[in-house]
């Protein structure tokens, strides 16, 4: 049936139909580049090093640094072993906070970016809230300093720029309950002893 379809066509559109399919497929394969993409490549340029492993080098890391301080952060729980952590999340914030509005969801939804946000945004709040559910209102930030609240508060700027409120407010119900003693409070009673409370204004 096929074969007499196509013997009814004539040459020209037989050429015609197989240059369309050509460049259909181009086209799928490798779709045009746009604005956000441009922005993407540039912020992954400036992050070499920190959120991907330089391509360069010869004998290539397992881990990036970032991750690398996320780890020291989490074992040292203090604020000479988060340095690193703070400082390259200061940069990443930096560097996010020049994406044009059009761009949030684009490169919000990139694995690295979102990837490094998310991971951020848990480590802090389980930072200022420590071991043990702080006995106050007044304790909800922890070992934290002005410099470390401050990051905090851009790094919630730029995902709620990303993500939105709502996703955000979602995801902080769901992670209350997995801080050591929160599942054991009551969501209004923990809340506000937790960093995720506090106003950035």
């Amino acid at each position: 049936m096929l074969d007499r379809f196509f013997a009814t066509l004539s040459r020209r559109a037989l050429a015609t139909s197989a240059i369309a399919f050509g460049i259909l497929f181009i086209l799928v394969a490798n779709p045009p580049r746009t604005a956000c993409d441009s922005q993407y490549e540039e912020f992954q340029k400036d992050q070499v090093g920190r959120l991907t492993i330089d391509s360069k080098l010869t004998v290539k890391p397992s881990k990036t640094t970032f991750h690398l301080a996320v780890e020291q952060c989490r074992f040292s729980n203090n604020i000479g072993g988060c340095l690193e952590f703070f400082s390259i999340l200061k940069t990443v914030l930096r560097e996010l906070d020049a994406t044009t509005q059009k761009c949030f969801a684009d490169m919000g939804g990139r694995n690295e970016v979102k990837d490094t946000l998310w991971v951020s945004f848990e480590l802090i709040t389980r930072l200022a809230w420590g071991e043990a559910p702080p006995r106050s209102y007044r304790e909800a930030v922890g070992w934290l300093d002005t410099p470390n609240i401050a990051i905090f508060c851009e790094l919630k700027e730029v995902m709620s720029q990303f993500y939105g409120p709502e996703r955000m407010a979602a995801f902080s119900r769901d992670l209350i309950p997995k801080l050591p003693g929160g599942s054991g409070l009551r969501f209004t009673d923990a809340w506000p002893r937790s960093i995720l409370s506090k106003g950035c204004r």
